[in-house]
């Protein structure tokens, strides 16, 4: 009888701890504000404390933050067709310009991509 009782305990309990399966967890990717980065080439083109950013098939003004005022300063650095007019590959996050003046959308610049122009030679001093 003792061993009747222990092998339904044992059977029992066999049953009572098997695993029960859950389906996986699907991730639903929420757009995120990177996914507002996009990649984009074409001329910056800088005159006086202004900037545009102007592409194929667009013109957007560009914030002037301080990667965009380095970018307005490394331009004396480039031979450049144009001197105002700058060829750059950029990543940027293009929003409704918030003030009513320029253009009616602007361009943050978040990273540098690659500048579409040749370097100029650098001046070499000689020591006499």
């Amino acid at each position: 009888m003792k061993r009747i009782f222990f092998i339904l305990a044992l059977a029992l309990a066999f049953v009572a701890c098997e695993e029960t399966r859950e389906k996986p967890v699907e991730l639903v990717k929420q757009p995120t504000e990177a996914d507002s980065i996009k990649s984009y080439q074409g001329n910056y083109i800088a005159v006086g404390e202004e900037a545009v950013f102007k592409g194929n098939q667009f013109v957007y003004q560009v914030k002037m933050d301080s990667l965009a005022k380095q970018l307005k300063r490394s331009m004396e650095n480039y031979k450049l067709d144009n001197e105002y007019t700058l060829p750059i590959s950029i990543k940027g996050k293009v929003t409704d310009n918030p003030s009513n003046t320029g253009f009616s959308e602007i361009i943050e610049i978040k990273e540098v991509l690659d500048v579409l122009a040749k370097k100029r030679p650098e001046n070499i001093e000689t020591k006499n």
